[in-house]
């Protein structure tokens, strides 16, 4: 993309080191804010999500009539690719869901009675508290 508006501009350095800067800035305030977003996620989610995301691509590259009917090396390679990611995702995604699952329901169950001490403001005794500063 740089290239081609460098180009565009008939070789400028200015307009060439206004790009970068431009680019560098985008770049780095996207991984600034991903950064801030993720930080407590786990790495391990992020890459199991990843691999569902690149399996379902693969499913709808598949559904593309261009490539059912291609003796194309390129959709041969595309087809094995989906059967190997398939069964990463029957085998490991699947069984990782469930005990994410489970992981999370266990959280609630726990969490759900370490506050049953606290006592609701509805059932307090009612006290009357002065609002003006006139003594």
């Amino acid at each position: 993309m740089i290239a081609r508006l460098y180009a565009m501009y008939q070789g400028s350095i200015i307009m060439l080191v206004f790009l970068v800067l431009i680019f560098l800035a985008i770049n780095i305030a996207c991984v600034v804010i991903m950064g801030t977003i993720l930080k407590d996620t786990v790495s391990e989610e992020l890459i199991l999500s990843g691999t569902f995301v690149g399996v379902s691509c693969f499913q709808l590259a598949l559904l593309s009539p261009q490539l059912e009917n291609s003796t194309y090396t390129g959709a041969w390679i595309i087809s094995d690719a989906f059967q190997n990611l398939a069964g990463v995702q029957m085998f490991v995604l699947g069984p990782r869901l469930i005990l994410s699952v489970r992981e999370y329901h266990a959280k609630l169950v726990v969490d759900s009675d370490a506050e049953a001490s606290m006592n609701s403001i509805v059932f307090q005794e009612r006290v009357d508290v002065p609002t003006s500063s006139i003594m």
